[in-house]
């Protein structure tokens, strides 16, 4: 199983893609490991810009995971996911 299949802006083998999503992720990485070297306690913060594209092109694909029994994997546990991260980041006291 190719990891990279799964992962928004690998999933085709467009070039242009790969190479805005890798800057995009490179960005949010980078982002959080700023902050989580001043400031740990916010590092929840920075983590749903991360999976958004995952629940989106989950969301876009709906029609498609039905069809193939992926629904649950692919669209509702990572919006399960990104909601408690987000509640979690946002009301972390």
């Amino acid at each position: 199983m190719d990891i990279f299949s799964k992962v928004p802006g690998f999933r085709s083998e467009n070039q242009t893609k790969k190479i805005i999503s890798t800057i995009y992720y490179l960005f949010f990485i980078g982002n959080m490991t700023v902050i989580a070297m001043s400031s740990p306690e916010s590092v929840l913060i920075t983590i749903p810009p991360i999976i958004l594209p995952f629940v989106v092109f989950g969301l876009v694909d709906i029609k498609e995971n039905i069809k193939n029994k992926k629904l649950i994997v692919n669209t509702i546990l990572p919006i399960i996911l990104l909601s408690i991260i987000t509640f979690l980041a946002y009301y972390q006291h």
